[in-house]
């Protein structure tokens, strides 16, 4: 399988190569490979790097390659493939660093690296279209304490960025809501802790009684009201049956061989991301020329 760029083929092995190595150049600008010392926050320039890869890459826009392909480098518009494929190797190999980052003690003293961590959570594919996000929240080890992180950052102090925004993490939100386990919350209806739902309740709406929510994207106050819709009907549920059910649903449409044009039952699964499943050897290997080769990375966890 190959990708054409600016008119040539390049191949799908070396183009999976190239988005690893930008998901590396991302993790090292927002200092997950080499962490931040105790409360030390991102420099100005650190910030203006990071936030000039995470802007451009999520619109298709064009980006500087310099990683593997020499012969692509340059600025060069990369087609929406490329684009997931990226996000997918970051959700990968460096959700736990961002993780560990965005929980630590005094996360509070490091405003620009928190919102920095928080706008790249929000851009990521939602769990239901990324395998290692859906993999990394529904584990109850992994996910701990993120869900309460990501809900006081937005509650007291989170910078919004450009290229995110209000309805963004609101829909990020949810998705931790409905997949992370709700043991995780304090009171067990969900991952999020009852005193926190309250304080995001309370902040959406400010958010939608702000002069500026009219200025909003219509998928932004989408998003918010969506969000606030749902902490409702969470608090009027008992225990966790809202979060829950709302999970098996999405999960029920997951089921089943990950070859798009197949629809048989997933029987076994890929060994080296072990995230997508098939009927059969066959159909294993159908997906593998047509795209899986290009987004099968070795999780991190």
């Amino acid at each position: 399988m190959s990708i054409s760029l600016n008119g040539r083929q390049y191949p799908v092995a070396g183009l999976a190569s190239e988005v690893v190595g930008l998901a590396r150049q991302l993790a090292e600008n927002a200092r997950l490979i080499t962490p931040l010392p105790e409360d030390t926050d991102l420099t100005d320039a650190e910030d203006k790097n990071t936030q000039a890869q995470v802007f451009n890459f999520p619109s298709s826009t064009h980006i500087l390659i310099t990683h593997p392909l020499p012969q692509i480098r340059g600025v060069t518009p990369l087609p929406s493939l490329l684009v997931n494929a990226w996000w997918l190797a970051f959700s990968a190999q460096h959700l736990p660093a961002l993780a560990t980052s965005l929980c630590a003690p005094n996360s509070e003293k490091r405003p620009k690296s928190v919102s920095k961590l928080i706008q790249i959570l929000s851009l990521l594919p939602e769990p239901k279209s990324n395998p290692y996000l859906r993999r990394f929240l529904t584990n109850s080890t992994t996910a701990a304490g993120l869900p309460n992180a990501v809900a006081r950052a937005f509650c007291s102090r989170v910078e919004l960025r450009r290229g995110s925004g209000p309805g963004a993490i609101a829909a990020l939100i949810a998705n931790l809501l409905f997949w992370c386990p709700p043991s995780l919350g304090d009171d067990g209806k969900a991952a999020i802790d009852a005193s926190l739902r309250q304080d995001l309740a309370s902040k959406l709406e400010i958010i939608t009684e702000t002069a500026s929510f009219a200025s909003l994207s219509t998928v932004q106050q989408a998003e918010v009201q969506r969000l606030h819709g749902l902490l409702g009907a969470l608090e009027a549920m008992p225990e966790a049956t809202y979060v829950t059910s709302t999970r098996q649903y999405l999960e029920g449409q997951l089921e089943g061989c990950a070859y798009p044009d197949c629809d048989e039952d997933g029987a076994q699964r890929c060994t080296r991301c072990k995230s997508v499943e098939y009927c059969g050897k066959e159909c294993q290997t159908l997906h593998w020329k047509n795209g899986h080769k290009l987004v099968c990375f070795s999780p991190s966890f």
